[in-house]
């Protein structure tokens, strides 16, 4: 679908998904566009800790041999 007044409003983008989709539609793309938004601070932490990992790697003494 192509709209040429399309902002970067999510509420306006939404709305004209609904009259052409329809609301389940709707609601599926919004709650998909929230649920990647709020997987960036997860990735955020996770990427740090990779990061942390690989400093380490090296210097890391094993205690035990099983």
């Amino acid at each position: 679908m192509k709209c040429d007044d399309v902002s970067e409003n999510n509420v306006f983008v939404v709305f004209v998904d609904r009259q052409y989709y329809g609301d389940k539609i709707a609601i599926y793309f919004s709650w998909l566009g929230y649920y990647t938004y709020m997987l960036f601070p997860a990735a955020f932490v996770g990427f740090i800790v990779f990061l942390y990992g690989l400093v380490t790697l090296f210097t890391d003494v094993p205690r035990y041999v099983l």
